[in-house]
């Protein structure tokens, strides 16, 4: 597990993000939709190459 994702608010977002995809978009500017934090934790610096990462990417 990599730093960031130790981080608190980092690790409660990846917790959400287990529940991927989520419910259908509804809206394009829904911040609280999963697909707004996946964008986030990508600009945040966490890749692929984190275990918790890779698991909500394979159910893609």
């Amino acid at each position: 597990m990599t730093e960031k994702s130790t981080d608190e608010k980092i690790s409660g977002l990846l917790a959400e993000l287990e529940s991927w995809p989520g419910p259908p978009l509804k809206r394009h500017n829904d911040a609280g939709h999963l697909l707004h934090k996946l964008v986030f934790i990508a600009d945040s610096g966490l890749q692929i190459s984190d275990r918790r990462v890779a698991k909500i990417v394979e159910k893609s």
